[in-house]
């Protein structure tokens, strides 16, 4: 079913293209070259779309043509998400938004809503998702762009789909459908809403009419030269075959999509393929080749996993210089304050020498009264010469003292604006940083499905927060923890960020749910990513993790492991909160004697309440500099452990405003609660 051979005729026009680049010199043709080049190897060749899209990008920025950088900024990003790199797409789909507001591009302005909803729903983030494509699809109704209003209910269909709203699901899709049937044949590419139909009845067994879907697909895939397309199809129609036992078949496309993904470095399709393979072997009771190819998939998985890895370290260690440009303006408020009082001085000079000019004055108006009376008095008259030529000279040094304090006030003017200004993108930069973050934090609805009650009690103490909180489900085990990064601010985002990710690979990918060894994995992570046998950082997180099980008795296992953390509770019979101290091991931190994490286990009945945190609370101090301390605080949660938990969270909100009245914020605040 491939048809491979059907592709080769549509590279003639990409070749052209390439020849003509390095014979052109008009900047604006260059521009629309590499646009062209970009866009045609999204899906053939991604290392080369990836290497013409940031070339066009750089040769934008040199020139006059400043309303192509949401175009180009937009292309890198679909490049990036075709790599399944979504961190680097997401940063440039939001670069491309921002310059099309800037610009005033609404049709590139458009594009970029639906291109971050894309993203947002493959991060499970899907109402944030929504919100994004149906405000593309609005700008889109207004500019009267079908093929982009189609464009945009394919990517509604796909949030829909992703949460199993079916019907729904199934009617956006056919809306796109709908819509491009009615557009220029030219223009009327229905290989995508047909693809996502099928899959959509493959998800829900109906393996007949997905077949019908996307048996008509292939021949436009291999129109548009669509290898991504195409490889993604095969591994569809592969898995509805797996789901018929027909391995034969699945062998042969899957083996295929394989050698053609491999091609252009396709990885989240290569790890399905093998993946595919891998389980018909099995089925065949191949062992051997089901064992090579199960290998092939976790290898393969690993490397993806490993880039995307290095371009998040990539962004933190950007977001630093952020961090340290910042300090740099810091120096330069003080610079300002010394010029201030440099001013404030020459001021008060000023002052005195107005008042020696007075006294000056009426000195002279006495000498010269003097000098009237007694005119033949040569040595008074000489004298009074001599004074006043002494007058004409520090008039002089007045006139050039009072130049030179305008313009050292000039200079201190122009000084004050290049700091506002650079200040003004210092903000706005980590006003960016903050939405990446929060786009990452585990969305409320997520912690709803887990525990019907909970609260999550987060102040970052600056605009960025080096306190996360991440919240998971692997199979029957839910999962929830609390962790405490070394820092705040942007230096304790960093930590954050890597914290994240790896608590992602350790329970996502792994599937370890223990968090005792979750927090083992963790700290061997830190380890490697921060290099700390080389640098001999000591920078790192404490942490508590829960894992919860329902049991069949009607009870509650409950696993917990901290790093430096306590895990709280308060059962029916508690008289107070009771506490569960976590081992004495800091996650990044150096011991001489062989420290380990524990994992300790118990069973508690339903309705039992839990509590996570880091030490922000326990540490804020009041304008007396008393700190709120871990007994105080335990005691409050327990003398309104019988309140619903929102209601335990505005209680605790109001003491803390309370106790901070006149104060600042010193750490980042970050306490959760659940019941059972």
């Amino acid at each position: 079913m491939f048809g491979y051979d059907n592709l080769q005729a549509q590279s003639a026009k990409t070749d052209s293209l390439e020849k003509l680049l390095p014979l052109t010199t008009d900047t604006s043709q260059q521009i629309a070259i590499l646009s062209k080049l970009t866009w045609q190897f999204r899906y053939s060749n991604l290392k080369k779309a990836l290497h013409y899209g940031l070339r066009n990008i750089a040769l934008i920025q040199q020139s006059i043509y400043k309303k192509e950088l949401p175009q180009a900024n937009g292309y890198v990003g679909v490049i990036y998400r075709n790599l399944g790199d979504y961190s680097q797409a997401i940063i440039y789909h939001y670069k491309a938004l921002k310059l099309a507001k800037k610009h005033q591009v609404l049709i590139q302005e458009a594009y970029s809503y639906n291109n971050i909803g894309d993203i947002l729903q493959r991060q499970n983030h899907f109402s944030d998702a929504t919100t994004n494509i149906k405000r593309a699809i609005d700008l889109f109704v207004r500019l009267k762009n079908k093929k982009g209003e189609a464009y945009g209910y394919l990517r509604l269909g796909e949030v829909l789909q992703k949460q199993q709203h079916y019907q729904k699901a199934l009617k956006a899709f056919l809306k796109a459908l709908t819509i491009r049937k009615k557009m220029d044949v030219k223009q009327a590419d229905l290989s995508a809403p047909l693809h996502r139909i099928g899959v959509l009845y493959s998800v829900q067994g109906k393996y007949k009419e997905a077949m019908l879907y996307l048996s008509k697909v292939l021949r436009q895939y291999e129109t548009k030269n669509d290898i991504l397309g195409i490889c993604s199809l095969q591994n569809d129609i592969s898995a509805i075959y797996l789901q018929q036992n027909n391995t034969k078949e699945v062998i042969s496309q899957a083996t295929k999509t394989w050698k053609k993904a491999s091609e252009v470095t396709a990885k989240p399709i290569m790890y399905r393929s093998a993946r595919l393979l891998q389980k018909a072997y099995e089925k065949q009771q191949n062992y051997t080749k089901a064992y090579y190819y199960q290998q092939l998939y976790i290898n393969t998985l690993e490397d993806f996993l490993n880039e995307q890895r290095g371009n998040q370290l990539d962004a933190l260690k950007y977001s630093h210089q952020l961090d340290k440009q910042q300090v740099a303006l810091d120096l330069k408020d003080k610079d300002i304050q010394l010029l201030q009082q440099a001013q404030k001085e020459h001021r008060l000079r000023r002052g005195l020498v107005y008042a020696l000019l007075i006294g000056i004055f009426l000195l002279a108006c006495l000498i010269t009264v003097l000098f009237r009376g007694n005119m033949r008095k040569k040595k008074a008259n000489h004298l009074l010469q001599n004074r006043n030529q002494e007058i004409a000279e520090k008039s002089q040094e007045i006139i050039v003292q009072n130049k030179e304090l305008q313009a050292q006030q000039e200079e201190i003017r122009v000084q004050h604006d290049t700091i506002e200004r650079r200040n003004h993108h210092i903000t706005q930069s980590i006003k960016a940083a903050k939405t990446i973050q929060e786009a990452i934090l585990p969305q409320e609805t997520r912690i709803k499905q887990m525990f019907e009650q909970y609260f999550v009690l987060y102040r970052p103490r600056d605009v960025v927060s080096g306190d996360f909180y991440w919240a998971g489900r692997v199979d029957n085990t839910r999962i929830l923890g609390a962790i405490d990064c070394t820092g705040h601010g942007v230096p304790g985002a960093f930590m954050s960020m890597i914290g994240f990710a790896l608590l992602n690979e350790i329970i996502n990918t792994k599937k370890i749910t223990h968090p005792g060894q979750v927090l083992t994995y963790l700290r061997q992570e830190v380890k490697k990513a921060l290099r700390q046998e080389e640098t001999h950082n000591k920078d790192g997180m404490d942490a508590g993790i829960i894992a919860v099980e329902d049991q069949p008795d009607g009870k509650v296992k409950l696993e917990f492991s901290g790093a430096k953390r306590p895990l709280w509770y308060i059962t029916k019979e508690s008289e107070s909160v009771e506490i569960i101290d976590g081992s004495r091991v800091s996650i990044g931190q150096a011991y001489m004697d062989k420290r380990v994490i524990e994992n300790r286990t118990y069973i508690f009945d339903k309705g039992t309440l839990l509590y996570l945190s880091s030490d922000g609370f326990a540490d804020q101090n009041n304008v007396d500099r008393r700190k709120f301390g871990v007994k105080r605080l335990t005691e409050l949660i327990y003398t309104i452990s019988n309140k619903d938990l929102s209601e335990q969270k505005q209680a605790l909100d109001k003491v803390l405003d309370d106790f901070m009245t006149s104060t600042e914020q010193r750490d980042d605040i970050l306490l959760m609660g659940v019941r059972l």
